[in-house]
């Protein structure tokens, strides 16, 4: 999916979201901030950042005279490789520790992380080397985060005072979710699934791993989801309060 760049107003703002199931590139629309979609491709029956990476070359031998048009590059990162800390237990030396027991890494992986100030609270994780290798060659510099830093920061920066609730960031075949009182983040998680009943299994088990009640504590699921969906018909059968929002994960 393309669209003519010459019929829009755009700041310098280029913004790509990558996963193992595919990636797509953002402009950001200079006078309203939305963003619009410039490439959206999926990538199926992949478990390689490789294969992901061919058809990222692809679409820059492409859409070369696109991706010119900017100077500011954002990359955020989608994947379960990934842990959470607070900032007072943080040691940028021990970024290996953290992150050993709950994924395999090789000698060879290259671990980084991310800082959550206002919230105290670090990402540590493992971006794709070869496509975070490719950036640096066809843009010199850019920033790049993993998605979750962006999931939280909007949770906890959209959070009131008070609020005690589940955001989920729903996908195809998986989704995050952060739960949080207020500003203060109380779970973190990404899971995979496969049908509703494995979606609501997750929740189901975050709620009661925190104390939550179904029958108050509000769900909310960002995402392309529908009303009579299954998945939102089963999971409202035991969680009463749903909010349902079409809004996306752009940058951090």
């Amino acid at each position: 999916m393309t669209i003519n760049l010459e019929e829009h107003t755009y700041n310098e703002t280029l913004s790509i979201q990558v996963s193992l199931d595919g990636f797509s590139f953002y402009a950001q629309d200079k006078n309203t901030g939305d963003y619009d979609e410039i490439v959206v491709q999926t990538v199926e029956n992949t478990g390689s950042p490789d294969k992901v990476l061919r058809k990222i070359e692809q679409v820059f031998d492409d859409q070369a005279s696109v991706f010119k048009k900017f100077n500011t590059i954002d990359v955020v990162y989608r994947n379960e490789l990934f842990t959470i800390v607070p900032s007072a237990l943080f040691d940028p030396e021990r970024l290996t520790d953290y992150l050993k027991y709950n994924t395999k890494i090789l000698s060879t992986d290259f671990i980084v992380y991310d800082e959550i100030k206002p919230f105290e609270l670090v990402v540590i994780y493992i971006p794709f080397a070869n496509i975070n290798n490719f950036f640096f060659d066809r843009f010199g510099s850019f920033s790049y985060h993993h998605h979750m830093t962006v999931f939280i920061k909007k949770v906890l920066n959209d959070a009131t005072i008070s609020q005690r609730q589940a955001v989920v960031n729903l996908g195809q075949e998986n989704f995050d979710i952060v739960a949080h009182e207020g500003k203060k983040m109380l779970l973190a998680n990404s899971f995979t699934y496969e049908n509703a009943e494995d979606f609501l299994y997750h929740i189901l088990f975050c709620y009661e791993q925190l104390n939550f009640d179904p029958n108050r504590d509000t769900l909310i699921i960002l995402g392309q989801l529908d009303r009579n969906d299954e998945l939102y018909q089963l999971t409202h059968t035991y969680i009463r309060h749903i909010k349902l929002e079409e809004k996306s994960l752009l940058c951090a």
